[in-house]
């Protein structure tokens, strides 16, 4: 970067490209200057053409501290650059020349990160930044394409988050072994996108979340990956042939749902840490199987259309839990 004889601030090299009406220009711009040569159009401060929400000063820390991490990566900020940045090609007809800045572009995607990024350089942390801008867009027409960016998009879902992540978290691990191992009563069982589709209708997240109480304490917290796993495998078996219509039977009971798989894991860790022994580091699956059919023969009702049928997600799971544990510890 340098500066012209007018001191209008030069970024390059840039490329440039056309699209239907608009020159759009693609390079890297420090973060200093993008703090400097930038606005963000916000409703708060600019009531009369502002257009985006007012930021979140939570969501700038955020992204400074990713920035800090070795996989803290910059992805491209979207500008409109109002006719302000002129292109300079490099010789005659060249796609490759600088842009001189002559005035402030407008953030058009990116307003939290262009944030994240003026913090970082308050704690002497510059950036290099990547770019895309178009040189002069409408400004209905830049509303409109910052409300197709911001609403069209939908959210990853939990499941494939936790998929995504599954190097970070054990119970993940652990649910997905579930679902790959072909031994496992859950084997391609559940569904990595958050959708419920097919035989797939438990999702990964519900999985990770109604199994993470198991291991967190006692003397299944121990426990190594895999044999987490051959415990689970042994206490669904045990569920599978306690209530063998019930499970094979998704239609009509909601034990094979979130539901039911979430109250079953609530009972599941004082059972299993019944029924471990820590010198072979296995499960006694005719104990497992004994402790449930306690609750089976206080007959918990698995029907949709039955005593259940208003109790869904984790809360209903935490009544049907509650009662599934009354079943069995009780004398």
């Amino acid at each position: 970067m340098a500066k012209s004889a007018a001191t209008h601030p030069i970024v390059q090299p840039v490329l440039r490209f056309h699209q239907k009406d608009q020159d759009v220009f693609l390079g890297v711009i420090p973060s200093s200057l993008l703090n400097q040569w930038t606005k963000v159009w916000d409703i708060s401060t600019e009531p009369k053409e502002g257009y985006q929400r007012p930021p979140i000063e939570a969501r700038f820390r955020e992204f400074a501290k990713y920035l800090t991490t070795p996989e803290g990566y910059m992805t491209p900020i979207i500008i409109n650059c109002r006719g302000h940045w002129r292109f300079l090609p490099d010789g005659s007809g060249s796609v490759v020349g600088q842009l001189q800045i002559e005035g402030p572009g407008s953030i058009l995607d990116g307003q939290h990160r262009r944030g994240g990024l003026i913090l970082a350089l308050e704690q002497g942390q510059a950036e290099p930044v990547p770019f895309l801008a178009y040189n002069d867009l409408h400004h209905r027409v830049e509303v409109d394409l910052f409300d197709t960016i911001n609403s069209k998009a939908r959210p990853l879902s939990k499941s494939l988050l936790d998929f995504n992540q599954r190097d970070k978290d054990l119970d993940v691990q652990v649910a997905l072994l579930l679902d790959t191992e072909p031994d496992s009563p859950l084997y391609q069982q559940l569904s990595y996108s958050g959708s419920r589709d097919g035989t797939r209708r438990i999702t990964l997240e519900g999985m990770r979340r109604a199994m993470a109480p198991i291991f967190r304490s006692g003397k299944l917290s121990a426990l190594v990956k895999e044999d987490r796993a051959q415990a689970m495998k042994a206490f669904f078996k045990a569920v599978a042939d306690t209530w063998a219509t019930e499970w094979s039977d998704s239609k009509n009971y909601k034990l094979r749902e979130l539901t039911g798989m979430a109250a079953v894991c609530m009972v599941a860790g004082d059972v299993l840490s019944e029924s471990y022994d820590a010198k072979t580091r296995r499960v006694d699956e005719k104990k497992i199987g004994d402790l449930l059919q306690k609750a089976a023969g206080h007959g918990i009702d698995w029907t949709k259309k039955g005593e259940y049928s208003g109790q869904s997600g984790f809360g209903g799971a935490l009544v049907i839990g509650k009662d599934l544990a009354q079943a069995i510890w009780s004398k």
